[in-house]
């Protein structure tokens, strides 16, 4: 419903807020009770679908077996639905304003795209391109589960770190001119937005999907996309694990 719509736009930004910005006591309190309100909100949904299964995620994860019959415990069907929840819905309308904004700064890719829209391996690569150059994920806390050396540095055995997956994307040595939008690059397919190895992103392919819907009905129905302020006006949200716009102004006119 529309009421819950609101609410979880309220508790992904708590949850973001907890992962990756630097907050004072006060806001820390006042996010951990959204999330409590998150939890509580989750926990009466998957003890509905215990009860009353229906045809949704919620209900798949809580039923799901494996062959041998072996089952998620509670704990861990909440752990997966506020991830899917909040991981799932935040990352995406970040990665649809990037690229509103992306459009709105250089009309040359808007009618690029818009001439390519049919042809569905270009499609393809704008997105990809878009996710290199503006990842919706900045950066993530890791720690470390041995000791090991990286970059030359001694780590030590449950050391944390800022995994900055924006960085890598920018890597030179990776991606000449990492601040061109450039589609034909030969290695585009090698970015980090949805991270690397065991914990890379479970909902990239819906992610992809998502942004390739949104860009291509976008562009179908709108034209002249501009934005209303000055790009240095443009502010993102205090946190170091998102990259997302505040607040995105825009003009545009519709396609006849």
């Amino acid at each position: 419903s529309h009421y819950n719509a609101h609410k979880i736009q309220r508790w992904s930004g708590a949850v973001t807020a907890q992962i990756g910005r630097m907050q004072n006591r006060e806001q820390m309190i006042a996010n951990a009770r959204q999330i409590c309100e998150l939890q509580n909100f989750i926990i009466e949904q998957i003890r509905d679908r215990e009860a009353n299964p229906r045809e949704d995620m919620i209900s798949d994860l809580v039923h799901a077996q494996t062959s041998d019959g072996g089952k998620l415990g509670f704990a861990e069907v909440v752990s997966l639905v506020r991830a899917l929840m909040i991981a799932g819905n935040d990352t995406t309308a970040t990665a649809i304003g990037n690229l509103l904004f992306v459009l709105g700064t250089q009309p040359e890719l808007a009618q690029k795209l818009h001439d390519n829209l049919d042809d569905d391996r270009y499609v393809t690569r704008f997105v990809e391109e878009l996710l290199r150059i503006e990842p919706p994920v900045r950066a993530l806390a890791k720690m470390t589960t041995r000791e090991t050396v990286l970059g030359g540095q001694q780590l030590p055995k449950g050391a944390h770190m800022l995994v900055l997956y924006a960085s890598g994307n920018d890597d030179e040595a990776q991606f000449p001119c990492p601040r061109d939008f450039d589609l034909n690059r030969g290695n585009l397919g090698t970015h980090v937005a949805f991270g690397v190895g065991i914990h890379r992103c479970i909902g990239s392919s819906l992610a992809r999907m998502e942004i390739k819907v949104a860009a291509r009905e976008l562009v179908k129905r709108i034209d002249n996309i501009r934005l209303a302020v000055p790009a240095g006006e443009i502010s993102y949200l205090p946190t170091v694990a998102t990259h997302s716009i505040e607040h995105l102004p825009l003009t545009f006119t519709r396609r006849r």
